[in-house]
């Protein structure tokens, strides 16, 4: 009786021995391959500090992650700003550059048209004070109808006005009335002459004061236009036509 208990005992304490021995190595062998997986980033051989350690690592992690995000969405801000703020502000400036500039193109270019003005009115003056004293004297009577004539026009005027003045003195006879009431005087005469020859808008600008002068100084004009040098383009002639008994 006493051998059957002992063996029971003895073979129950066995079979807690082995469950034992079982337990430790088993749990010796998950802690090894724990410290192995842990090893490249920790040192520590307790297994809670290493799990403490990992989660704080994450958390630093997530904390970079979040400031990058925050450059990122700052970044993305100033760039939008600088598209809706900066961007119109420098168009603005260039359409402002190209209006000064498209301006400075034009005085520049007007300088140089005033210059050219002045060049030719010095040239025009020069060659005025190159003529004899009646074509002087006819040109005067433009006054500043002259500026604006062309230069075929201008031309004209001074190669011929003169010599259109002779032709209408030697057509010109003394009104036999005017002879006798003793009337002298000076009237100016203007009209258009075309290049065929012909004129138009006869009229008496200036009166001699004298009715009989002006209207036989339409007829001599009448007469003698067909003697006068024909223009290249129709022009003003301004002449004044001369009174005088001796």
């Amino acid at each position: 009786m006493y051998k059957q208990y002992f063996i029971i005992f003895f073979s129950f304490f066995l079979s807690l021995l082995l469950h034992y021995l079982i337990f430790t190595n088993f749990n010796y062998k998950l802690n090894q391959n724990y410290t192995k997986k842990g090893s490249n980033t920790i040192t520590n051989s307790n297994p809670t500090t290493n799990i403490k350690f990992v989660k704080l690592k994450s958390l630093e992690k997530s904390n970079q992650v979040k400031k990058k995000r925050k450059a990122v969405l700052q970044n993305t801000d100033l760039i939008k700003k600088v598209k809706t703020i900066s961007l119109p502000k420098e168009i603005s400036k260039v359409k402002t550059l190209k209006t000064l500039f498209t301006l400075s193109k034009t005085d520049q270019v007007n300088k140089v048209l005033e210059q050219d003005n002045h060049l030719n009115e010095y040239k025009e003056s020069e060659e005025l004070e190159k003529l004899d004293e009646i074509t002087k004297s006819y040109i005067k009577l433009y006054e500043l109808q002259y500026q604006d004539l062309s230069l075929f026009q201008k031309n004209y005027i001074k190669k011929n006005i003169s010599t259109i003045g002779k032709i209408t003195q030697q057509y010109l006879k003394y009104p036999s009335i005017s002879i006798r009431t003793n009337q002298q005087g000076t009237n100016i005469v203007e009209f258009t002459l075309h290049p065929n020859g012909d004129i138009s808008n006869l009229t008496i600008s200036d009166s001699s004061k004298y009715s009989s002068l002006d209207k036989n100084t339409i007829k001599t004009i009448k007469i003698a236009y067909k003697d006068y040098p024909r223009p290249k383009e129709p022009t003003p002639v301004k002449i004044y036509v001369n009174y005088i008994l001796y």
